[in-house]
């Protein structure tokens, strides 16, 4: 499948009598005052301030994690059902481990 075809244009000597190249037929402006033209065209350059380094910040201290979330949830559960004190879970566990 061909998407596009190839589009040669003339040589300057293959024309056919009588045409000619509308580049050929134009004559080039003639400026009078280049510091206008160059206000009004050119693109400003813009000053760029010095990047500032990002300062790292002390992470904050986090509680280290005993229980994956599963257990956690199966904990609250317990704890809803059992309407006691985290406390007496926490009091519970150490009894059974040791």
């Amino acid at each position: 499948m061909k998407l596009w075809t190839c589009v040669f244009s003339p040589a300057s000597g293959v024309l056919a009598a009588g045409s000619e190249l509308l580049w050929d037929q134009l004559e080039e402006a003639q400026i009078d005052d280049m510091k206008e033209f160059s206000d009004l065209f050119s693109r400003q350059v813009v000053e760029r301030k010095p990047t500032k380094k990002k300062e790292e910040k002390p992470s904050k201290v986090q509680a280290m994690k005993v229980l994956d979330s599963k257990r956690s949830q199966n904990v609250g559960i317990l704890s809803s059902s059992l309407h006691v004190d985290f406390s007496e879970i926490e009091n519970g566990k150490y009894s059974l481990l040791g």
